[in-house]
């Protein structure tokens, strides 16, 4: 349990947005997930298959282990479990919810 709020309270929680955010995985981690993103984005069409345009290059934005400076619904997760964030630091936190 004290890990688990360690790692929300000290990794998750960026002061620039003043929000909890995801914190991207190492890059061989991330580049092995792409990959497996670009292969289901080949979707068959009339019997052949052709390549979703779509995609993004999202190492430019997403550096290893600091947390994006993004927004995020699942930002408020921590919230849902109580034991996550002690009552007595919550004012160090609170500031997140003007933007909802």
């Amino acid at each position: 349990k004290e890990t688990s709020r360690s790692i929300v309270l000290n990794l998750h929680w960026n002061p620039t947005i003043q929000s909890f955010a995801v914190v991207p995985l190492s890059p061989d981690t991330v580049t092995s997930n792409m990959e497996q993103k670009k292969q289901k984005l080949l979707m068959p069409y009339n019997g052949t298959q052709q390549q979703s345009t779509t995609t993004c290059n999202l190492t430019d934005v997403r550096r290893p282990n600091q947390p994006v400076n993004v927004r995020e619904l699942l930002g408020f997760m921590p919230w849902y479990y109580e034991s996550l964030i002690p009552m007595n630091v919550t004012s160090n936190y609170v500031s997140m919810w003007r933007e909802l």
